[in-house]
């Protein structure tokens, strides 16, 4: 069972350190938020503890066991989370959900300030940007500093005052939360699965001037997935005292992209998508780096954004092969940008190349095929080779693909998930 019980916080005039001890993860055995003062929450409240402990159970394959009061009603929608969790990958080793005592939802104590996660990535940038009647205004913008573990002390720094320029430049204050919590979950199978969570727990460990948090949509209507940061997930990790959102999903990267090329230009130096490398700035080969580039570049904006090389490689962009289906929509959705726009064929030919990579076996498929048919088993030509066991994303794309081609489903084997609690009684 993965055990984590909260210990006293370190209370400084300008901070608030919320800490804890981790028994029987797979990862850290502590973790610590420190959090402005402006914006921390109560620290009696241990509700983020549930959020940040879910991943580390499932990948530990065990229990959970807050040692703390919590919300009832917390505890009821993280119960709805795992039930989708469930719906989404039967074999899903999900945990039991206990804590030491449950109470009653807390009297509202509501900070009246909205705050949007910030990292400079273009789902960031555009949400920042963004004015939408669909959630209360921003007023504060949020780094987490320790997310990203590639990162030295001297990039992180970097990342911090380039995100503070931005910042400015859409007049909002940004507040830097550093925090360990990536070491509980960064031995997962795919870090996408796990973000969601660990982004919507920390959320729930502000307050203060703040009452909402963002958390800036990858997804579009469109592409939208079995994903580790979903519209159907993150408001599940709501407390009385805080609301998680997920933020709009009105466009894809392809039309922010856009939108911030022509509506606010001035942003575009401060992009920062690529993760591969420690750098402040993009490293310009990355499938990040190389989609956005190619969105900027078809809507005339790549010389704007100045963290980027000049050009796009288009030998590297050629070799590619875009994986699960939201990534090869998003794709697509660059390539109708630059039909649109009439800019850059060469890319255009060079990303339709990719996707019919993508959509073909490679070498190592086509021997396993082979080895298939001389043993007289019916072989699949469709791209459902990849590795199901990386992510949910994957898992879903995998599946997806089976059922369409061998009329086979991994559900198979696995019980249908148990049916919500709460029918009216018959009168």
């Amino acid at each position: 069972m993965v055990i984590i019980e909260p210990l006293d916080p370190i209370v400084t005039e300008t901070t608030v350190t919320r800490r804890a001890r981790v028994i029987g993860s797979h990862g850290a055995d502590s973790l610590q938020i420190e959090i402005p003062a402006p914006i921390a929450g109560d620290v009696a409240d241990h509700a983020h503890l549930v959020g940040l402990g879910i991943w580390p159970a499932i990948l530990a394959q065990t229990d959970l066991h807050i040692e703390a009061t919590v919300e009832a009603g917390h505890l009821n929608r993280i119960r709805r989370l795992l039930h989708i969790y469930r719906s989404w990958v039967p074999a899903l080793p999900l945990p039991r959900v206990t804590v030491a005592a449950e109470r009653a939802t807390a009297v509202d104590q509501r900070g009246a300030g909205t705050a949007a996660y910030f990292s400079r990535g273009v789902d960031s940038m555009y949400e920042a940007a963004l004015d939408t009647q669909a959630r209360p205004p921003l007023t504060h913008l949020v780094f987490l500093d320790g997310i990203e573990p590639r990162h030295s002390p001297a990039t992180a720094a970097a990342e911090v005052e380039a995100a503070a320029e931005a910042a400015a430049l859409l007049g909002l204050p940004l507040h830097v939360v550093r925090t360990d919590v990536h070491a509980l979950t960064g031995h997962a199978r795919d870090w996408s699965d796990v973000h969601g969570c660990v982004l919507a727990a920390l959320a729930t460990s502000l307050g203060g001037e703040v009452g909402d948090v963002v958390i800036p949509s990858t997804d579009s209507y469109a592409t939208l997935v079995p994903y580790g940061s979903h519209p159907l997930l993150d408001p599940l990790l709501s407390t009385s005292a805080l609301t998680v959102r997920h933020g709009d999903i009105g466009a894809g990267r392809a039309g922010k992209v856009a939108a911030l090329a022509a509506q606010r230009p001035d942003l575009l130096p401060f992009l920062k998508v690529c993760y591969e490398e420690d750098r402040p700035d993009n490293c310009g080969r990355c499938g990040k780096c190389i989609i956005t580039m190619a969105a900027l570049q078809a809507v005339g904006a790549l010389h704007l954004a100045t963290g980027f090389p000049d050009e796009i490689p288009l030998d590297k962009l050629r070799t590619m092969r875009p994986t699960p289906i939201q990534s090869r929509q998003h794709w697509i959705d660059v390539v109708r940008l630059l039909d649109d726009t009439g800019r850059a064929p060469e890319v255009r030919n060079a990303i339709l190349h990719a996707l019919r990579r993508a959509a073909r076996p490679d070498a190592k498929k086509w021997r396993q095929i082979i080895r298939e048919k001389r043993s007289g088993v019916r072989p699949s030509l469709h791209p459902s080779w990849k590795d199901p066991a990386r992510g949910i994303d994957w898992t879903h794309h995998t599946d997806t693909i089976r059922v369409l081609d061998e009329g086979w489903s991994e559900r198979l084997g696995h019980p249908l998930p148990e049916p919500p609690e709460g029918l009216r009684p018959p009168t």
